[in-house]
């Protein structure tokens, strides 16, 4: 009667052993034979990349928009890590790039929209030192020139700007005290801004979306302190805020 539950644990054992077994052999190798068989047809994939003109400025960290089907790159940090004002302009048409007017002061990480037949650059950081900027400059195409416009509440950078309404939207970025949950609204027509719903988590680095009838941002950066939460179906990743006016 000793060995009865020496047996029996041998048995439970090799019991689980054997499910094991039947559950990497049947299902993992299973899974990657059925993916060998059965490999996605990349031939099937739509579009493709191709090498155009490169720009004249080489540069990052620019604020990019498209205004009257030509696109635009406004500041950046250049090779020395120096601050840009330069802002060209691509004709996908042509493959070709003309400079514009530059920025009224150097800018990285400028928030950046149309409206209208107008451009806007928002906000932004100068230096590697991060020094935000509260400065608002709206570019004429038809005139080739810059204006100030109202300022930024608070001054930031590496935030993210979207349209909606005919109103602009900022959300979050660096401010001089580090990461912001801050939200502002722009009224072109009325040259002014109004603060908003702002963000349950601080960010930067973000990315809008337009989606009818609110607005949505994306992830984003929360910084060190702050640990990405992975996203889920219903997760903060694509969280309602602020809505957005239809007036």
């Amino acid at each position: 009667m000793k060995r009865a539950p020496l047996i029996i644990g041998l048995l439970i054992g090799l019991l689980l052993l054997f499910l094991v077994a039947a559950f990497y052999f049947g299902y993992v190798k299973g899974f990657e034979l059925v993916e060998r068989k059965n490999p996605p047809d990349v031939t099937k994939l739509k579009g493709k990349w191709e090498t155009k003109k490169s720009m004249p400025t080489a540069r990052t960290e620019v604020s990019v928009a498209n205004l009257g089907g030509k696109i635009y790159v406004a500041g950046g940090i250049n090779r020395s890590g120096g601050t840009e004002r330069a802002v060209e302009e691509y004709d996908p048409q042509k493959d070709s790039w003309r400079k514009v007017a530059r920025l009224p002061k150097p800018l990285h990480h400028a928030g950046i929209a149309t409206v209208g037949k107008n451009l806007y650059v928002i906000g932004g950081l100068q230096g590697l030192d991060l020094v935000p900027s509260k400065d608002v400059f709206v570019y004429d195409p038809q005139k080739n020139h810059w204006k100030k416009r109202a300022s930024l509440p608070t001054a930031r950078g590496a935030m993210a700007v979207a349209v909606a309404n005919g109103k602009i939207y900022a959300f979050g970025g660096l401010d001089s005290n580090g990461l912001t949950k801050e939200v502002t609204a722009y009224n072109p027509a009325a040259d002014s801004w109004q603060k908003r719903r702002p963000l349950l988590t601080a960010r930067d680095h973000l990315a809008p979306r337009r989606q009818r009838p609110p607005a949505r941002r994306h992830q984003g950066r929360p910084g060190p302190d702050r640990p990405r939460r992975r996203p889920g179906p219903r997760s903060d990743a694509r969280h309602r805020e602020p809505r957005v006016d239809r007036g």
